[in-house]
């Protein structure tokens, strides 16, 4: 589960492991049978209430692949009955129209389909057959009137797939995100994560692409920041105010670990649901989440210790800079930084 907040948490991310068979790269959970200790379903359901008593306004529940599990459309229904928003990722594989009739009752705020290249490369990537169930998947969310979105990531297999997935993408009804691989999970290497030089590439097109006025498409928090010149991100209308994991968002892992975003490595595990005081207390702790909730401009590394919107931007997404520099707070995947790279400037970093 990834959550986000402000107080209490604002939107919620629920991971599920079990994974159709997939073995995906990238996946940063490495997803496939579900994980040892996982939450049962009388846990979920009372999470589902705790986070509502701490002010979250929204959950997201992701995999693996979420409808395997057997309880969760009661786990989606919980989340609706306390008055959060629910968002749904899925791979798509098992989606059928009763599915997504089911779905479409829950009021979901979004549907999100992975689709990580055309035909050929997607099932590399996923599973044979897997591109033809995630176009069913995307059709059906959209014919039965579900707000639908895709997302794409990024590894050195799939960035020259970006265009041929545009023509497949712009004549639909849905929103694309395009987000960055970082290679935490157990199948990913540091050598399948894009070159700084081929991130400025994918920056491009999402530029070129969001210009173009076709498809509504964004760059996720790993693209950006301050930009002198491209059209990358859309954070939900507002600027970018630093990373928000574990002040505006909070993740939550299938056996009840908690992290300020699912995406950053287990480091970063601040307790247990099941722990004393459960989720409130970790929230609400003075020293959890103190990478982001106790930053001070010293903090910055690298080029962001000397950007100008260092102390804004606190060196960008916390796992992209982990993933890049060993270190956060010195992100040096960022589209200011290789603007001026690409004008001749030094990065003061070597490229991966």
């Amino acid at each position: 589960m990834s959550l986000s907040a402000t107080n209490g948490p604002d939107c919620c991310v629920w991971e599920i492991t079990r994974a159709c068979n997939f073995r995906c790269k990238h996946c940063g959970v490495a997803a496939g049978e579900p994980r040892q200790n996982e939450l049962s379903k009388e846990e979920a359901l009372s999470l589902c209430d705790e986070l509502s008593e701490i002010g979250s306004r929204g959950l997201s529940l992701l995999g693996g692949e979420i409808f395997l599990r057997p309880d969760w459309h009661d786990i989606s229904k919980r989340i609706r009955d306390n008055s959060m928003t629910l968002s749904l990722i899925s791979n798509g594989w098992v989606i059928n129209q009763e599915l997504m009739q089911k779905i479409s009752r829950l009021d979901c705020k979004c549907f999100t389909v992975s689709l990580d290249g055309s035909k050929q490369i997607h099932d590399e990537v996923r599973r044979e057959g897997s591109f033809e169930r995630c176009m069913n998947a995307i059709d059906l969310s959209i014919q039965n009137g579900v707000p639908t979105s895709v997302i794409t990531t990024l590894t050195k297999k799939n960035l020259g797939e970006l265009e041929k997935l545009r023509d497949i993408l712009e004549t639909k009804d849905l929103a694309w995100q395009i987000q960055l691989a970082t290679p935490h999970g157990e199948r990913m290497e540091d050598s399948d994560m894009l070159t700084q030089e081929q991130f400025f590439e994918a920056a491009k097109f999402i530029d070129k692409t969001r210009k173009g006025g076709g498809i509504l498409v964004s760059g996720a928090h790993d693209f950006g920041y301050y930009s002198d010149t491209m059209d990358v991100n859309c954070f939900y209308g507002n600027e970018w105010r630093g990373c928000p994991a574990g002040t505006g968002v909070l993740g939550i892992q299938s056996n009840g670990n908690v992290k300020g975003c699912l995406s950053l490595p287990d480091e970063f595990v601040e307790g247990n649901v099941r722990d004393e005081g459960g989720l409130e207390k970790i929230w609400n702790s003075g020293t959890s989440f103190g990478y982001n909730r106790k930053f001070k401009k010293e903090n910055l590394k690298g080029p962001c210790k000397d950007c100008e919107f260092g102390e804004i931007c606190r060196g960008g997404c916390t796992d992209v800079s982990y993933s890049s520099s060993g270190e956060i707070n010195n992100n040096v995947y960022c589209v200011r930084l290789m603007e001026g790279v690409s004008n001749g400037k030094s990065s003061g970093q070597g490229d991966r």
